[in-house]
């Protein structure tokens, strides 16, 4: 969790989207929201929301306007950049990346700082920490629930719908 900054989930807590990484928490910060949270948003909607759809706008206009061999040429150069700076894969990858090894990065990051806790514990709550097997100083749980399997199935087909778009604009305009 970021420091001064807590996270409260809506009612409902579900998984939707892109979208909803950055709207459905609902930030509660002792502090004034500070540049850099306020970049990482900007870069976020950048890279991994507004490229995708802006290529697949692109690729519609060419498919759907007649237009002079030119503006052809510009819209399908426009459509390689926006998706060039397409970031959805990566985004996908990353949190399911994320979620797989925050467990390891965390007990990495803790290192041997709970062992004198661990010891204490030990000396004096022995018989209470024999009982219950799972008993840790620290440790974060997470797991990759079957929503998940929405993000990266949207993410394929856009970017095989990208792909084959872009294959048959360029077939056509060489012909």
């Amino acid at each position: 969790m970021l420091p001064g900054v807590e996270v409260a989930l809506n009612d409902r807590d579900q998984v939707a989207g892109p979208m909803s990484c950055s709207c459905t928490p609902e930030y509660r910060s002792v502090r004034e929201p500070s540049s850099g949270i306020l970049v990482l948003e900007l870069a976020y909607y950048f890279f991994a929301v507004v490229p995708p759809f802006a290529c697949l706008v692109v690729l519609l206009i060419l498919l759907l306007c007649p237009m002079a061999l030119n503006a052809q040429r510009f819209f399908v150069t426009l459509a390689e950049i926006t998706n060039a700076w397409s970031a959805a894969e990566v985004f996908a990858i990353s949190i399911i990346a994320s979620l797989l090894e925050i467990s390891t990065f965390a007990s990495f990051i803790v290192g041997h700082k709970c062992d004198l806790i661990k010891q204490i514990l030990h000396d004096y709550f022995e018989s209470a920490i024999e009982d219950n097997t799972d008993a840790t100083c620290f440790t974060v749980r997470s797991s990759v629930e079957s929503h998940a399997g929405f993000l990266v199935a949207g993410v394929l087909v856009n970017s095989f719908i990208v792909s084959m778009l872009l294959r048959f604009i360029h077939c056509c305009m060489n012909q």
